[in-house]
């Protein structure tokens, strides 16, 4: 089917007058929509209350992770149980002290015996040195009281050393706790057999925690320089199971050396454990923040990225948007922290980014 369109002047002028209109009402409806603007949230940029948290996952170690070990050979009498509570003296391990008991009073017996002989020998060398200060004694024969006078004092302090290693053996037949702590029994059986360097068990102080944390070389070189700065530093501890440690920790020492294979300085944490709820070679993440932190921040919705970089779209007074490319930080807890580029008081769009664009007008609406 074929159209016929009029060409006659008067039904041309028809024809424009009727396009004019339609373009004219289209002209008044789109200023009317331009005019209102396209509604969007908007944030007004200031100091906030957020800070970047730095983790470390870790692995607790007691505060003295003490081996206790056979010094001496015979049967476990005694031992004690993992998980055992010990205070210092405690007796945790007894080895069979039979045979130790009987050197020692043998060793005993042998030191009467020289100190015995020794007294002798000094009253004879007495009288000897008495008649040899007259001539009533032949040289040879003062010389021969001297010479078992010595040879008695040599016996006799030989014995009293036999005396003391057999007392030593024997105290080392009972093994104590050196400190307040836990046990943990390397599992030897009573009546088993144990020669010096057999493990007997550990003895874990934990009324503090160790919690060793590797840092990048960079990373520690700027919280050094801000703690030098006076800047102070919040440590907790969050457990495998979610959980936040209820003391906070104290950073202590520093390896002060780099890790060639990973670029890391190794730095301790230790945590009070007064309630003993910490464990040996228990899994954690230590987390440092800088206490009281304020930052410079924007809500992370607002940034947008390109291939120029990141941005936010500036809302100006005539309610314009324009983009804003800025520097920022790390992301925490929904906010960007912002390095450069955007001063406080600045209102940038939260909502709608998706339809507005560089001169766009917008409605703002104050989040």
């Amino acid at each position: 089917m074929n159209f016929h369109i009029p060409t006659s002047p008067r039904a041309h002028r028809k024809v424009l007058a009727t396009v004019a209109g339609t373009m004219s009402c289209l002209a008044v409806f789109l200023g009317s929509a331009s005019a209102e603007g396209i509604p969007v949230k908007t944030h007004t940029v200031a100091i906030e209350d957020v800070a970047p948290v730095l983790t470390f996952p870790t692995k607790l170690r007691a505060y003295e992770h003490i081996k206790m070990i056979a010094r001496v050979q015979g049967h476990l009498n005694k031992r004690a149980h993992s998980g055992t509570f010990a205070k210092t003296g405690d007796v945790l391990f007894e080895i069979d002290t039979i045979d130790y008991e009987v050197a020692r009073n043998a060793a005993s017996a042998a030191l009467a015996l020289a100190e015995a002989d020794l007294e002798f020998a000094r009253l004879g060398a007495a009288r000897a040195e008495t008649l040899g200060e007259s001539g009533r004694i032949a040289q040879h024969d003062l010389d021969q009281y001297r010479a078992d006078l010595a040879k008695a004092e040599a016996n006799a302090a030989v014995a009293r050393a036999t005396l003391d290693r057999a007392e030593l053996d024997l105290s080392r037949a009972v093994v104590k706790a050196q400190h307040n702590g836990v046990v943990a029994s390397a599992g030897n059986a009573i009546g088993d057999l144990v020669t010096p360097g057999t493990v007997l068990g550990t003895l874990n102080v934990i009324d503090q925690m160790r919690a060793w944390v590797h840092i990048d070389e960079k990373l520690d070189r700027q919280l050094t320089q801000q703690a030098e700065q006076g800047v102070e530093f919040e440590v907790s501890l969050t457990l495998a199971d979610g959980s936040l440690y209820g003391l906070p920790g104290e950073v202590v020492a520093s390896t002060n050396e780099i890790d060639a294979k990973t670029g890391t300085v190794g730095v301790q944490v230790i945590f009070d454990n007064p309630d003993k709820t910490l464990w040996h070679g228990q899994a954690g993440v230590v987390q440092v923040v800088e206490a009281g932190a304020e930052h410079l921040a924007v809500p992370a919705q607002s940034v947008q990225t390109d291939q120029q970089g990141q941005y936010v779209m500036v809302v100006t007074t005539d309610g314009i948007v324009e983009p804003r490319y800025a520097e920022f930080g790390p992301q925490v807890d929904g906010w960007w922290l912002v390095r450069s580029g955007l001063t406080p008081g600045e209102i940038i769009a939260t909502s709608n980014l998706q339809r507005i664009g560089a001169g766009s007008q917008v409605d703002p609406i104050e989040e």
